[in-house]
């Protein structure tokens, strides 16, 4: 009578483990192990042009020139 052993290995290397077993070896289950590198890279936005904001100043009026608050939209030249 012969008595064959079934056979159970692990193998492991750079980002990966293996296991093997069988009386003809096979493999089982196999995991990887993955290393990534994020990179960010900032992209310069140009400045806006227009805006919306408070203003207070003067305005010209069918009875002159008079001071007034509002609303009102910018446009930056630099």
């Amino acid at each position: 009578m012969v008595v064959v052993r079934p056979e159970s290995r692990e193998y492991a290397g750079d980002g990966y483990r293996a296991w093997v077993s069988g009386w003809h070896p096979s493999l089982d289950s196999i995991a990887f192990e993955r290393t990534a590198t994020i990179e960010r890279i900032a992209v310069p936005t140009p400045p806006r042009r227009f805006s919306i904001g408070v203003q207070a100043g003067y305005g010209l009026t069918p009875a002159g020139p008079q001071p007034y608050i509002g609303l009102g939209i910018a446009y930056r030249i630099f």
